[in-house]
């Protein structure tokens, strides 16, 4: 008689505890992988932590199968998420037309002010338990991310302790799960690049080199595996990112210039100047007026001709800096659309703006004009919009404790959406808490083009963040772990994000975020 699944398991854990003995390794590793695929994560994070010491290559099955479970348990919960938040939404917007209606009666009698109070009551109690519920599943969200993260850790880490011989097997394995499956998507293949990204051995660069240039690949994909080879220095990644400045993908184009600027080497200042001739460059005109600037320690503007002619005069005795700029030490460019004073080239863009209720607050403490933090951000909004070029395209994602886009993902820089983007951001007033990590889970997934959009409107390059506060609602609010987020994000993203702290105190998170991507930073 076969044993039912609880009793499997039980049978599993219980050869997973013994001790391991010679030939009795391949039924520890299967019974890990087993626990590793259990439903309860406390189950599988300790299936991790086992295979984490190991040197055995069967524990490459344990990573393997967590990350698979990991996943499916992230993909449920942010499903469940965006359900709650739309009904929260839906909640709040009840409570506002029960507010208007019971204000337009002229003097309610007492039956009508009590059943108004009611249904004002339960809406109220009704919201607030949908916040708290996409409070918790929030978390849910963000500790599957992390299981994933650790999933990629720990093969890294069994990599690294197999026998040498043995890695090229190890790496086909992980390629098997997370590249070659057709059910495999684009993190999948990224989490494949980290995790064999450190791993010195025959093989690895190569299996790096097949990803950077296999353009059947999602181009996130492409990028993280090039950034991967110009960690290593491996052999070559010099000419190979020159060639991908030329990639039809902005991703994969962006990734080449922070590699040419990361590598430090005289030999990508010609090609970086011959790349500024192009027309239509966008934001990929700023990286590589910043990767020359690091190259070169010069400031000749983001065009070629002025860089022709200098580097025609210096390139026999040129020497260039001791180390790379780091992304903070370069500047913005002087031309292009502008937010509370921040200048992108970019016509590609994603305004992400909090509207908590503390942005109801003066802008200026003791002003006498009765100017808002909300009214001064759509202003700038606006603004910015009016300098975009027709051919662009530009979202719009509002944030309280929950979060909303405009037009349901990224539109066309026209007039008629310029119109109706204005009137959507006045029909949002200030209310509520700050939910700041989904916030930006939500600006990366349409700048990065996760959104559903369809070609030419897929994927944007920079993205404007402003608020006037740490965050105070969301499942994640550290802001250690929100900036790791974002730097976990922006490996294959390759976004930039500028912040504006408005009004309040951010305690630095809204500086270090923008650190991380390459943007700026500014306090209002």
């Amino acid at each position: 008689m076969r044993p039912g699944p609880a009793c499997a398991l039980w049978l599993a854990l219980a050869a997973s505890a013994a001790p391991a003995r010679g030939d009795d390794d391949a039924d520890r590793w299967a019974a890990a992988a087993v626990r590793a695929a259990s439903t309860d994560p406390a189950v599988r994070a300790r299936a991790l932590e086992d295979a984490r010491v190991a040197s055995d290559l069967r524990a490459l099955d344990v990573p393997v199968r967590a990350a698979a479970a990991a996943k499916r348990d992230r993909d449920r919960a942010a499903a469940q998420l965006a359900t709650l938040e739309s009904d929260a939404d839906e909640a709040w917007a009840a409570r506002d037309r029960e507010v208007r209606a019971f204000d337009r009666l002229k003097d309610p009698d007492a039956a009508r002010e009590d059943a108004h109070r009611r249904r004002l009551s339960a809406l109220r109690d009704r919201t607030e338990g949908l916040e708290v519920a996409a409070d918790t599943t929030s978390l849910e969200v963000a500790d599957r991310e992390e299981e994933l993260d650790t999933a990629r850790r720990v093969a890294s880490a069994v990599l690294a302790r197999v026998p040498p011989d043995e890695v090229a097997d190890g790496v086909a394995r992980l390629r098997a799960a997370w590249v070659a499956d057709a059910r495999a998507e684009p993190e999948d293949r990224v989490r494949f690049v980290e995790a064999i990204e450190r791993v010195r051995a025959p093989g690895v660069s190569e299996a790096l080199a097949a990803l950077a240039r296999d353009a059947r690949l999602d181009a996130r994909v492409r990028a993280a595996a090039l950034d991967a080879r110009a960690a290593r220095r491996d052999e070559g990644v010099l000419d190979e990112a020159v060639a991908a400045t030329a990639d039809p993908s902005w991703v994969v184009a962006a990734a080449a210039l922070d590699v040419l600027r990361t590598l430090h080497e005289p030999a990508a200042i010609e090609p970086l100047i011959a790349f500024l001739r192009r027309e239509d460059l966008g934001r990929l005109r700023e990286d590589a007026w910043r990767a020359l600037r690091s190259l070169t320690g010069e400031r000749h503007g983001p065009y070629a001709e002025p860089w022709a002619a200098w580097w025609a005069e210096h390139a026999r005795d040129f020497e260039p800096p001791r180390r790379p700029a780091s992304l903070a030490e370069l500047a913005a460019p002087d031309s292009g659309a502008t937010f509370y004073g921040i200048t992108t080239f970019s016509t590609r863009i994603v305004f992400t703006l909090d509207v908590s209720g503390s942005m109801a607050e003066p802008l200026r403490r003791g002003a006498a004009d009765g100017a808002r933090r909300i009214d001064s951000a759509r202003r700038e909004a606006l603004g910015a919009l009016d300098f975009l070029d027709e051919r662009g395209r530009f979202g719009v994602v509002l944030f309280d404790r929950g979060v909303r886009r405009f037009a349901g993902g990224l539109v066309r820089a026209d007039a008629d959406s310029r119109r109706r983007a204005k009137t959507w951001l006045f029909e949002r007033e200030p209310r509520g808490e700050t939910n700041l990590l989904d916030a930006l889970r939500e600006a990366f997934r349409m700048a990065s083009g996760l959104d559903g959009a369809a070609p030419p409107l897929a994927g944007a390059d920079t993205v404007f963040l402003l608020s006037d506060g740490l965050p105070t609602a969301g499942g994640v609010r550290s802001p250690e772990r929100i900036v790791e987020s974002v730097r976990r994000w922006n490996r294959s993203a390759r976004l930039v994000v500028h912040c504006v702290a408005l009004g309040g105190q951010d305690g630095g998170l809204l500086a270090d975020i923008a650190a991380a991507t390459g943007g700026r930073y500014v306090r209002r």
